[in-house]
C-alpha cells in the first residue's frame, strides 16, 4: 500500500485505540484530555464518537460533580468488558494478524479456524468500518496452498482434546494407526506441542512406555482418553532445535550429505536453506556443491531422487548407491 495510506489508516487507527482506552477508566475523559493525547482536533471528537457508536461502542456523558468544570465522557458500561486488551494492539500488529488470517491452510473447517473467526469479530468492535474493511482486503492477498492438504474437519474434537491436555500437562491414552506397518496400537503419551509440515498437522509427544519423543500424524489418532494424571514437561526438549535439525518430519539419526547440481539448477538450489547446517561451493565448471548436516535418511533420499539426473550424491557412500539402485530399478520399470 502507498506509505500516505498507511499513515493515514495507522493515525485514525492509534487515534481510535488511544480514545477507547481513554473513555474506558473509571473516570472517563474530557474533550481536552482526547484531544491533548490523540491527534483528534476539537471538532471531529464527537464525530469520532458517532463512528464508536456504529462499532458497538456508544459513548455517554458522565455526570460530573459541581467543581468539575469540563464534561466528561464514558463508554457505556459493558462496553468496556469488549476491548480488554485489544487497545494494546498497534496498527502493525493487527495488520499483521489480518495477514495470518489469510493463510489459514490445514486449520479451514477445525475449531481452530472458528476461534480465530470469533476472535477478529471482537477486534473488529474498535475498528472503524472503513479501517475494517480495508484490513479484510489485505488478508486476502495471502492465498493459502490447498494442494495435498489434509483434511481436519472431522478431527476437531481430537484437536480440542489434545489443546487441553498440552496446556494442562495432561496424560493421554490413544489408539493410533501405524502407517509403517498398518497396525492400530493403543499406547500412553505425554503431548507437547502441534507443528504443520506440508499440509499436514503433527504432534511431538512422549511415549511414555519408552521416554522418547516421538513425531505423530493427528490424523491417525483414532481414538483419545485424557487421564487426571499429569506429567512433567522434558527440560531438556527444545522442539525449534529438533524440527531445524530435520529435513522434513523424520528425526533419527544425524547425516551428513554432500552433493553435486548441475549449472542448470545452481540458482534454485542457492535460493533455500535446505538445512541449518549448510555450505554451498561454486565449481569451475558452474556446478556447486551443497554440503549440509540433517535428519530423515529416508526423506533425504527421496528429495534427491527427484532431480533425477541434475544431481550426484557424492557422500556419504552408501547414500549415493541407495540412490544409484533406485534410479537403475526406476529405468527397469521402462524397459
Amino acid at each position: 500500500m502507498l506509505k500516505r495510506e498507511k499513515d493515514s489508516w495507522a493515525r485514525q487507527l492509534v487515534d481510535m485505540i488511544e480514545t477507547v482506552k481513554l473513555l474506558s477508566r473509571p473516570q472517563g475523559a474530557s474533550i481536552n484530555e482526547i484531544v491533548e493525547n490523540t491527534s483528534v482536533e476539537r471538532r471531529t471528537v464527537f464525530r469520532l464518537f458517532k463512528t464508536l457508536e456504529k462499532n458497538g461502542l456508544p459513548v455517554h456523558e458522565v455526570a460530573t460533580g459541581i467543581i468539575e468544570r469540563q464534561k466528561r465522557y464514558q463508554l457505556e458500561e459493558g462496553a468496556v468488558l469488549k476491548t480488554p486488551n485489544m487497545a494494546a494492539l498497534n496498527y502493525d500488529e493487527i495488520l499483521s494478524l489480518y495477514a495470518l488470517r489469510g493463510n489459514m491452510g490445514i486449520y479451514s473447517g477445525t475449531m481452530i479456524e472458528e476461534s480465530i473467526d470469533s476472535a477478529f469479530r471482537k477486534l473488529g468492535l474498535i475498528l472503524p468500518a472503513g479501517i475494517r474493511k480495508a484490513m479484510e482486503r489485505y488478508a486476502t492477498l495471502f492465498i493459502p496452498t490447498v494442494k495435498a492438504a489434509k483434511d481436519y474437519s472431522a478431527m476437531q474434537e481430537t484437536i480440542d482434546e489434545l489443546h487441553y491436555a498440552m496446556l494442562n500437562s495432561k496424560i493421554c491414552t490413544i489408539t493410533y494407526h501405524s502407517f509403517h506397518d498398518d497396525t492400530e496400537k493403543t499406547f500412553n503419551i505425554h503431548p507437547l506441542h502441534f507443528f504443520e509440515r506440508d499440509g499436514g498437522l503433527y504432534l511431538f509427544a512422549v511415549a511414555a512406555r519408552f521416554g522418547n519423543v516421538r513425531t505423530l500424524a493427528v490424523e491417525r489418532i483414532l481414538s483419545l482418553e485424557i487421564a487426571e494424571q499429569e506429567f512433567t514437561y522434558p527440560e531438556d526438549f527444545n522442539p525449534r532445535e529438533l524440527l531445524d535439525s530435520a529435513f522434513n518430519i523424520i528425526f533419527d539419526d544425524p547425516i551428513a550429505v554432500t552433493v553435486r547440481f548441475s549449472a542448470d539448477k545452481v540458482r534454485y538450489i542457492k535460493e533455500r536453506r535446505w538445512a541449518s547446517e549448510q555450505t554451498i561451493t561454486d565449481e569451475p565448471d558452474g556446478s556447486v556443491i551443497l554440503e549440509m548436516k540433517t535428519s530423515g535418511w529416508g526423506e533425504v533420499k527421496r528429495w534427491l531422487l527427484s532431480f533425477g539426473p541434475v544431481v550426484e550424491v557424492l557422500e556419504p557412500v552408501k547414500l549415493r548407491e541407495e540412490v544409484r539402485e533406485e534410479l537403475r530399478a526406476a529405468l527397469g520399470v521402462y524397459g
